[in-house]
């Protein structure tokens, strides 16, 4: 068993160059990379029991990568081990059980705070976010003004929002028209309201 090893200590120093770039690709850092690559070579020189490996160039970057990931945590640079994974390149986008059941109970609230709604601000608020129907249009179909389209679909927002404990952020009304009104300035460019919410 000792013989991988050594095996695993001639890949390092006959590939050296190699490991070394493609670790300090994954942290950023040809100092960072170097160091963990020579502590890699004095882990291998302790006495250690290994299997066979698949893939020996693959076992070193990732013993490399899990040192320069200890180091990290040890000088205590980085506060949040999703931003050191993110930064050394193991993101892993999947959700885990936990991210899966706060989506699911997001998905039961966000469907009770619907079902909560009236139906003429269901429809509006449906038009509107889920199938980007504009909001003249949304007025036509219901034979209503577009103002109160606005009102409608305003207190719809809110209402879900605060069944959710979420913030609002204006797309229309006296604010976004400000807001547009600002930038169309600064462009050249004005626009006196946001049609589609």
């Amino acid at each position: 068993m000792t013989d991988n090893a050594a095996t695993l200590r001639h890949l390092l120093v006959g590939q050296y160059g190699e490991l070394k770039k493609l670790l300090a690709r994954r942290l950023g850092s040809e100092e960072l990379a170097s160091e963990a690559l020579q502590e890699t070579y004095l882990r291998l020189e302790r006495p250690i029991q290994l299997g066979p490996l698949a893939s020996p160039k693959q076992y070193l970057l990732t013993i490399a990568t899990n040192i320069a990931r200890m180091g990290f945590r040890r000088a205590r640079r980085w506060t949040d081990l999703s931003e050191l994974d993110r930064l050394v390149g193991f993101v892993d986008d999947t959700p885990g059980p936990h991210q899966g059941l706060e989506a699911r109970q997001g998905i039961e609230a966000l469907e009770q705070a619907f079902a909560e709604l009236t139906p003429r601000r269901r429809q509006i608020i449906y038009a509107a976010r889920v199938e980007g129907i504009q909001l003249a249009d949304i007025a036509a179909q219901l034979g209503v003004s577009k103002r109160l389209v606005e009102k409608e679909l305003r207190a719809a927002l809110l209402s879900c929002a605060s069944k959710l404990d979420r913030e609002v952020v204006p797309r229309f009304g006296s604010l976004a028209s400000r807001a547009s009104k600002q930038q169309g300035d600064a462009g050249g460019d004005q626009d006196d309201g946001d049609d589609n919410a």
